[in-house]
């Protein structure tokens, strides 16, 4: 490959527009909240780079009250060890370009950080103008932290959480906190068995697709197992009936599981894909072993008109998700949050995929909670597709045609086909 095709491949790739199938956008606007508020500890708090803080030794102190002196020279202990980490590289190299700055985060010049961002996030239009200057096109918006069926407008694509329709039918919450049949018979509905509790559901799905919802998003890895047994109408009725206080764990379980197949039904109803979390959980916690793609075989196998878009390569056990995606026609391959949390890992694993999977089964999303952190996000998920499609031209895998087409595949037109956008 010459000097001058590896130059045209980096050039289409940074300037191709993206699709992002994956964020968590609160705040559309200026500032997170208050942008008083709005701070450099703020922005590190709500950013993955917290975690490796967090790994490293630092107590949470983004939210404390400390004042901003005490948290730095907390954060400041440190620093130093999470320097090199992915969180950490892909949020600074973004901050650094979108903000001028030519150093990294340090003691001499935290401040200085600290002062233009509380600048920036006092501009209404700052959220914009990131997401523009970052190439995001549209995204869809897992707004996990309401139950509302969310505004039409903008660059915003919604997608609806299932994780409270399986886990609430008894009254209990799910990890975010969140109460279904609470939240449904407070809007007036009544709930006097099973069937009725289906049926909120089935029109919850349909007014959010009605409001433009594009998918469906299963993070209950965060909640239980991703495996789901097949429980009978009967046995969930009786489970249903008998309620929260006398129903066992182990029954709750399978209610859970039955209430997911129903909703892989409504699924294919309402014409809507699965988003799925897999692999790794952001904060830990739980068991790792709850996240396992290949826990989800039998719900593959058994909804052949489902679509499931399974998110962030699995890891660690993309080996099983690739496998999946290449055997399966239903299983889509995403590659969401992986490049920010190993850039070296998700140059590698995209030549295995490219090797066994069809390049129109793979996506990309950011999975952030900011625009900067988004930002971030797409820079280095163009920089691993950029680094894996040179290599394979240099190994005579691919020519510069092919890695154009795949790049835009992955980072737009796989996801636009996909999601009927």
């Amino acid at each position: 490959m010459t000097g001058a095709n590896l130059e045209e491949l980096r050039h289409f790739i940074d300037n191709l527009n993206v699709l992002d199938t994956h964020e968590h956008f609160r705040y559309k606007g200026g500032a997170a909240g208050d942008a008083s508020n709005y701070d450099i500890f703020a922005l590190l708090g709500s950013a993955y780079v917290a975690a490796d803080f967090n790994s490293a030794g630092l107590k949470n102190v983004f939210s404390s009250g400390l004042s901003a002196f005490e948290k730095w020279k907390e954060i400041e202990k440190v620093l130093p060890f999470v320097r090199s980490t992915s969180y950490f590289r892909s949020l600074f190299d973004g901050l650094k370009e979108l903000y001028g700055f030519e150093e990294v985060l340090s003691a001499s010049n935290w401040q200085e950080y600290d002062r233009v961002i509380r600048e920036h996030h006092n501009d209404s239009s700052w959220f914009s103008e990131v997401l523009n200057k970052a190439g995001i096109e549209r995204y869809l918006n897992d707004e996990f932290w309401a139950l509302k069926i969310p505004e039409k407008g903008g660059k915003d694509i919604p997608v609806l959480r299932i994780n409270p329709f399986v886990m609430s039918a008894l009254g209990e919450k799910d990890h975010n906190g969140h109460n279904a049949r609470e939240f449904a018979e407070k809007q007036g509905v009544k709930i006097k068995n099973l069937d009725d509790y289906i049926n909120w559901v089935d029109r919850r799905i349909g007014d959010f697709k009605k409001a433009g919802a594009v998918a469906l998003k299963n993070a209950l890895a965060y909640d239980r197992s991703l495996y789901f047994a097949e429980t009978t109408e009967k046995e969930a009725k009786k489970i249903f009936k008998a309620g929260n206080k006398k129903a066992a764990q182990k029954q709750k379980t399978a209610l859970q599981d039955f209430l997911l197949h129903r909703i892989m039904e409504l699924a294919v109803k309402h014409g809507l894909p699965v988003q799925i979390h897999t692999g790794i959980q952001h904060g830990g916690g739980r068991p790792l072993a709850w996240s396992d793609p290949l826990l989800l075989n039998n719900l593959f196998l058994k909804y052949e008109e489902a679509r499931f878009d399974v998110f962030h390569t699995g890891y660690p056990f993309t080996g099983s998700l690739i496998v999946l995606a290449k055997s399966q026609r239903n299983v889509f391959f995403n590659l969401c949050w992986m490049p920010i949390i190993s850039e070296t890992s998700t140059g590698e694993l995209l030549n295995e995929l490219l090797d066994c999977v069809p390049s129109n089964k793979i996506f990309w999303g950011g999975d952030c909670s900011g625009a900067e952190l988004a930002y971030g996000a797409v820079r280095y998920a163009k920089k691993s597709i950029f680094r894996a499609l040179a290599k394979r031209i240099e190994n005579e895998a691919a020519s510069l045609e092919d890695a154009k087409f795949i790049a835009k595949n992955i980072l737009y037109s796989n996801a636009k086909e996909f999601y009927r956008i």
